[in-house]
């Protein structure tokens, strides 16, 4: 059994919950380092959670507000200090075999400087180690996000980067992998239900909040919190589990923001998606273009009532773009990451 040092970004639920399908699947000795609503999520799970306290991104009206988060973390530099000098302190007397980073700065590093073999989970890095460089009009945003995934994992034994868009060169220590999906959703029957599932990272999307009531159909929201609804909309925190898989997996398609996790997961389960990227966070516009380039949705820069209708009306189209993922198995992911894992331990010893 070989001991892993497993780092998780914080920011949101997405890289939280990837992480956990795979500890789920992995017989060996890990100590997760993760913050924010991360670090809670992990540790309802997993007895070896190590709290750190990693970058925050500020968001208002949907969007991220650039300055006030730039400024929120430089004021948190001596706590981000901290929990890189936290994570060499446990690397050092827990003496793990090879680091796993999803997204997380500080156990990559760590692993740079005592020579322990770095194995990065990502989707953010199909900029950097893939034919995807620079989109047309979008060469600032690009290059800019490029440069923070450098700045966050400069190096690594494997960069495992997920995607369900498969058609794209890498070099050569770089694999792109099927999305990895929760133990939960690997076995779930998909079927086609009345409702459209609402998933938002930010409280700030008011102007959805106006639209739903408008339309003609039924509606379950996510990331509002509880709250009361109106005689087509239902709000619902999201307190268990298993109540949020049977929703996705029962619903007619979704509508979230450009997070990867939610998106891949909606479509290998077959459900076309509707995505309204968080503004100014170029990955998940990134991801909606991916998303639209496959068909499997649409991507929009703010939402309305004719987009909405537009997506409905093209939902027939997305679920035949969306039988080409029927054939990858929906535990994929998670198995190719252990593979890495075996691998990189036994080139390590």
């Amino acid at each position: 059994m070989a001991r892993i040092l497993y780092g998780v970004a914080g920011e949101g639920l997405g890289h939280a919950s990837r992480a956990k399908a795979v500890l789920e699947a992995m017989r060996h000795d890990v100590v997760i380092l993760s913050s924010e609503r991360a670090f809670k999520y992990l540790a309802k799970y997993f007895p070896k959670v190590r709290r750190i306290f990693g970058f925050h991104i500020i968001y208002r009206n949907n969007a991220v507000h650039t300055t006030l988060t730039v400024l929120y973390n430089l004021l948190r530099v001596p706590l981000l200090l901290c929990s890189f000098l936290r994570t060499l302190f446990i690397a050092l007397t827990f003496r793990p075999n090879t680091i796993i980073t999803d997204y997380d700065p500080f156990t990559c590093y760590v692993g740079l400087l005592l020579r322990i073999p770095v194995i990065s989970i990502s989707n953010q890095h199909i900029l950097n180690h893939t034919s995807v460089r620079y989109l047309p009009n979008r060469t600032w945003d690009t290059f800019k996000t490029h440069a923070i995934n450098s700045l966050f994992i400069p190096s690594a034994k494997e960069y495992l980067i997920t995607t369900f868009s498969f058609g794209h060169r890498t070099v050569m220590n770089a694999h792109l992998i099927p999305p990895i999906l929760r133990k939960e959703l690997q076995n779930v029957k998909a079927r086609e239900g009345k409702h459209i599932l609402v998933y938002q990272t930010s409280r700030s999307n008011h102007e959805l909040l106006k639209l739903m009531p408008q339309l003609p159909y039924k509606f379950i929201v996510y990331g509002f919190g509880e709250r009361k609804g109106t005689h087509n909309v239902r709000f619902k925190g999201i307190t268990r589990d298993v109540e949020f898989f049977n929703d996705l997996a029962t619903c007619k398609a979704v509508i979230t923001n450009g997070g990867f996790s939610l998106m891949s997961e909606a479509v290998m389960l077959g459900k076309p998606v509707l995505a309204e990227p968080v503004k100014k966070q170029f990955e998940q516009v990134l991801n909606g273009l991916m998303l639209q380039w496959e068909g499997f949705g649409l991507s929009v820069d703010k939402m309305s009532k004719k987009s909405l209708q537009r997506f409905l009306n093209a939902l027939p189209r997305h679920k035949r773009r969306l039988q080409s993922l029927k054939r990858v198995k929906r535990a994929a992911g998670v198995n190719e990451v252990l593979r890495s894992v075996e691998r990189v331990i036994r080139q390590a010893s």
